[in-house]
């Protein structure tokens, strides 16, 4: 079972099939001393907790506070194609570290069920709801932290209450689709996008045995990320495990119910099948940053300087809701990706938590397979 707020009682190991419903409360006393920096960092799965771990350990003496608004704080999310392969027997083997192992290995106060509604940059209030309970409240914190993430796009003629869609983002998308597998109800299963996601998902489900048609309009798998050949020798070996590849754009669904019957494509054919699996892109999680006065650069993703800095003074924002600049054309690239992720939230945990005059860390792409180096003064050293 997949994704509880209640970890107080019995094992955090033992997760419900429904979105997060209460709030966790950190067993770490909060303390008020003046003194002490307190840094606030919203968002969780890969940036968030690695931000707020870097924080701690940049500055011991720091508050280090996590938000995440749903019930699971750390997962590893690069492991969902080999559990729906049926290689990872339980959704709750992916969960990393639960609230309580980050308060008492990392001392980080952990919030989940937790949403940052906005922020006062002026005041420096973050407002806080338990999405359980509905209670609101403010913590004053010294400096912000966004990893907030991305979430998946939805096209606009997909239904809401469409009960057999589902995109592939979080834990709970990725053990709904787990039991639909499982259940034997799938025949066929059209997924909308050829991205990595979407190769992913298709190739765990064809070794599952399930039918797979991708509907990618560019007629090759992940052909903006890794170029033409690469992209062809992937789409090859992808045709061997019997997907169905096919240039084509989705635009609009049939429905039987609260069904999706069958995808129509842009040439008007439908395209029947027992579930759907979203996997067209993401958008960059933007409302707590435009209310704290954050710059939105046109492609969505937050502004930030190489060392992870917002225009707002002490607001720093990692992982997918920022652009890394190439150290080739020096052009921000946003590629929503764990190692991306994990590489930036280090580099903001460092700055965020970082007292005095020292030279910021900066983050900068290094061309092919997306290494990022930390420059400290005239030299170069791997983030690790």
């Amino acid at each position: 079972m997949v994704g509880t707020c209640q970890f107080r009682g019995g094992t955090p190991r033992n997760l419900p099939t429904q979105p997060a419903r209460s709030a966790y409360s950190s067993s770490l006393t909060s303390i008020s001393s003046m003194s002490r920096s307190r840094i606030a960092v919203v968002g969780g799965t890969a940036a968030g907790p690695a931000a707020a771990a870097q924080a701690a350990r940049t500055d011991p003496d720091a508050d280090v506070l996590l938000i995440e608004s749903s019930a699971h704080v750390s997962i590893g999310s690069c492991s969902i194609p080999a559990y729906l392969r049926g290689q990872i027997d339980h959704a709750s083997d992916l969960v990393t570290l639960t609230p309580q192992e980050l308060g008492r290995t990392r001392r980080i106060d952990v919030r989940v069920c937790t949403q940052a509604t906005r922020f006062d940059a002026a005041r420096r209030h973050l407002h806080l709801r338990d999405v359980t309970t509905g209670r609101t409240y403010h913590e004053r914190v010294d400096k912000l932290i966004l990893a907030t993430g991305a979430h998946a796009v939805v096209p606009d003629f997909v239904p809401p209450a469409a009960t057999n869609v589902t995109p592939m983002r979080t834990l709970v998308d990725a053990a709904r689709l787990r039991r639909w597998v499982d259940s034997g109800v799938l025949g066929h299963v059209v997924i909308l996008g050829g991205g990595y996601v979407g190769a992913d998902v298709a190739d765990a489900l064809a070794a599952r045995g399930v039918r797979v048609t991708v509907l990618e309009p560019k007629g090759v798998f992940v052909r903006d990320i890794v170029g033409g050949d690469l992209s062809q020798v992937l789409t090859d070996a992808a045709l061997e495990c019997r997907v169905s590849l096919r240039a084509e754009r989705a635009t609009g669904v049939r429905m039987q119910g609260d069904r999706v019957q069958a995808v129509v494509t842009q040439t008007g054919e439908w395209v029947g099948c027992d579930a759907v699996v979203l996997a067209v892109g993401v958008q960059v999680r933007t409302e707590l940053a435009r209310s704290a006065g954050v710059k939105i650069l046109d492609d969505g993703t937050l502004h930030v300087d190489k060392g992870g800095r917002t225009n707002v003074p002490g607001v720093w924002a990692c992982g997918d809701a920022v652009a890394v600049p190439s150290a080739v054309t020096g052009n921000p690239m946003h590629r929503p990706l764990a190692w991306d992720a994990f590489r930036t939230a280090r580099v903001v945990g460092t700055n965020a938590a970082r007292r005095g005059s020292a030279r910021s860390v900066r983050t900068v792409d290094r061309g092919v397979g997306s290494r990022t180096v930390w420059h400290r003064g005239c030299g170069n050293r791997v983030a690790s």
